[in-house]
């Protein structure tokens, strides 16, 4: 497994006070943890910067201490880029300035208030200008100064006391609300490729990344597969209340002849959506009983248009990923994602028909709950070409230790069955019919299994 990989903007104001030299004050031994006191929960960003002075910000951002905001450089000194960070704990708030201060280590440390936050520091550059870094419990401010020191110091007492004492901006809680971002995207990623990352606030909540420092709901972000193996990336995130927070995801990156190439998928057509089969060829489709007959359907009645497809065509795929070799993986074009009204949960539907490698395949899945895998080969096969098996389909770390190839059925026991039969299949039920091969699997996640069946006992 690589390192975990963390993904943030780092603005060059804010860097600045990493190469300056150091001014720190340690804070008081005593609850320097904030474990003592009640958390701030959030700063309300508007009511905040007019506390303290600052003007409108005519820029935003996102950088190491929080969500900044950078203003007009003032014609007689001041602020001309402040940043604030909500931490979820007072620990993260103090690991946090302690990373800060450590990439500053050896500077001097001159004499300052001891009665100004929880921890504060004032990184000189000159004598007119420097950076100021605070805590107060688990928030976080910094900024960058035109000015005096002095100056700067008395700006920084009275940030502190908007963020002690004001319950208005800065409202006090046991626990700090942290928003649900979910992050979307290819489990498995080809080298070298660029992998898309869409993310969802839950509760539309509004929020900000690095890549797009605008408030808003849902929004992209990109990884380059630049590595093999797996990857473990955290991404950065600022609420409206300005409540630092990160989401992470688990990205796969594996050589591109492992996945399957998009110019050797077809999608596969069926006329009027569905394919029917027969056992015995001299037997006619409408002689057949209805509840015996064998066909398989695509699209249903009782689906509908979901608003958020997309996100669920790759929820589908990923779970494809996860059990299926590359190279008999659709491409997220070729998974349809839809509502099932059927069914009481309303479950989550995809599919995908496509043909590659001489073969018809098609996939029907419930997300989170588990999908059938239908194979079709032509019969008999062409010269040089074996019937596939699961050891063929299947991802290897899914499959059993023992695994016999020439069994017509597979159970391993963790979810599978794969069965390899002859039947004949039409687009139409008069036909034509052709014989094929087929490799069927049924999938079933873990979540599915019902352990508590009478039977287990």
């Amino acid at each position: 497994m690589q390192p975990r990989r963390r993904h943030s903007l780092l603005l060059p104001a804010v860097i600045s006070m990493l190469a300056c030299a150091l001014v720190a004050y340690p804070g008081p031994p005593a609850g320097a943890d904030g474990s003592a006191q009640a958390l701030i929960a959030g700063v309300e960003t508007t009511p905040f910067l007019e506390a303290i002075g600052a003007p409108h910000p005519m820029e935003y951002g996102l950088g190491p201490c929080g969500a900044s905001y950078k203003f007009p450089r003032p014609p007689t000194g001041g602020a001309i880029q402040v940043s604030i960070g909500v931490h979820p704990s007072a620990q993260m708030a103090v690991d946090k300035y302690r990373d800060l201060v450590a990439e500053a280590v050896g500077a001097p440390q001159p004499d300052l208030p001891g009665d100004i936050g929880d921890q504060f520091g004032y990184w000189p550059d000159g004598d007119a200008a420097g950076t100021l870094l605070l805590r107060r419990r688990n928030a976080l401010f910094s900024a960058n100064w035109q000015g005096s020191q002095d100056a700067a110091v008395a700006f920084a007492r009275k940030v502190d006391g908007v963020l002690a004492q004001s319950d208005e901006i800065c409202p006090k809680a046991a626990v700090v609300p942290v928003p649900e971002v979910e992050l979307i995207a290819p489990a498995l990623a080809g080298l070298g490729s660029v992998v898309p990352i869409r993310y969802t606030s839950r509760m539309a909540m509004l929020v900000r990344t690095e890549s797009a420092p605008g408030l808003r709901t849902e929004g992209s972000l990109q990884f380059q597969a630049k590595e093999l193996g797996e990857h473990a990336l955290e991404f950065v995130f600022a609420s409206s209340r300005n409540v630092v927070f990160t989401a992470s995801l688990t990205i796969q990156v594996v050589p591109p002849e492992q996945l399957a190439s998009p110019e050797a998928l077809q999608p596969w057509e069926w006329p009027d959506g569905e394919i029917y089969f027969l056992r015995d060829p001299e037997q006619a489709w409408s002689a057949i009983p209805a509840d015996q007959q064998e066909r398989m359907r695509l699209h249903r009645g009782t689906f509908s248009t979901l608003e958020n497809a997309a996100d669920w065509q790759q929820k589908g795929l990923n779970e494809l990923m996860a059990v299926v070799q590359g190279r008999w993986l659709p491409t997220i074009e070729m998974v349809h994602a839809y509502q099932d009204d059927a069914h009481p949960s309303q479950d989550k539907i995809y599919y995908a028909a496509f043909r590659t490698q001489g073969c018809g395949l098609v996939y029907l899945g419930s997300v989170a709950k588990g999908f059938l895998l239908y194979i079709e080969q032509p019969d008999p096969l062409p010269e040089g070409t074996e019937q596939l098996a699961a050891a063929d389909v299947l991802r290897a770390e899914v499959l059993p230790t023992r695994l016999n190839e020439e069994a017509a059925v597979t159970d391993p026991g963790v979810g599978f069955v794969v069965r390899t039969f002859h039947r004949h299949r039409a687009y139409q039920p008069d036909g034509p019919y052709e014989p094929v091969r087929i490799l069927l699997a049924s999938v079933r996640f873990p979540a599915e299994l019902n352990l508590r069946f009478p039977g287990y006992r």
